[in-house]
């Protein structure tokens, strides 16, 4: 896992990361909400199909970690099952600190789903 993975971007001003709720999913379902990702923005973006998105595996952290943290989950369900970490400090070297705490926490999966082309 990409330490850049987890860090969070700005969105109207609030830093976060987006995530999925995976509580109870198969490998068969997770691999489907990949595959539903990449193949929604290739469908979006002729640019996509160009530089189309990859998943080339997950890290499964539970709210009891991101509790250590200090970060909170703010769960949207847009789409379903989608969250957002938030509770980021402002300063780049903090986030930094966080999130190789997280990946060292972090139990790491290789469902490897590449983009579908032909969509």
């Amino acid at each position: 896992m990409k330490v850049t993975q987890l860090l969070p971007i700005k969105i109207e001003n609030r830093l976060e990361t987006s995530v999925y709720g995976i509580a109870g999913c198969k490998m068969s379902d997770i691999r489907a909400m990949c595959q539903d990702w990449i193949d929604e923005a290739a469908v979006k973006s002729i640019a996509a199909k160009q530089n189309p998105r990859n998943c080339y595996g997950y890290a499964k952290i539970g709210r009891e970690t991101l509790n250590t943290t200090n970060l909170e989950l703010d769960i949207d369900n847009n789409p379903l099952g989608h969250a957002n970490i938030i509770g980021w400090p402002l300063e780049y070297e903090d986030r930094l600190e966080i999130v190789n705490e997280l990946k060292l926490l972090a139990a790491k999966f290789s469902p490897r789903v590449t983009p579908n082309l032909e969509t």
